[in-house]
């Protein structure tokens, strides 16, 4: 996913959110099947994915650098780092 289809996603959810403000608590909305299924495999995806463990890096290696690259690449991801 990109940077920008990411941002969209996001501006939709967010509008999607306030519907039940917007409309009432029993107000029937159309969402398209479509979007409702990305929203739902993104969703699904993030609850469903295991942590990630970081790997052992050998004693020769700057530790403090790898790690902060390895976890901003796997949180920039959208992964949590189980330390």
């Amino acid at each position: 996913m990109t940077e920008e289809q990411k941002q969209a996603l996001i501006e939709r959810c967010g509008k999607i959110s306030e519907w039940r403000e917007k409309y009432g608590d029993y107000a029937n909305v159309m969402l398209p099947a479509v979007e409702a299924q990305q929203i739902a495999q993104i969703a699904l995806a993030a609850l469903t994915a295991p942590p990630i463990v970081k790997p052992y890096l050998p004693d020769d290696c700057d530790r403090t650098e790898a790690h902060y690259k390895y976890d901003a690449a796997i949180r920039a991801a959208g992964y949590e780092v189980q330390e």
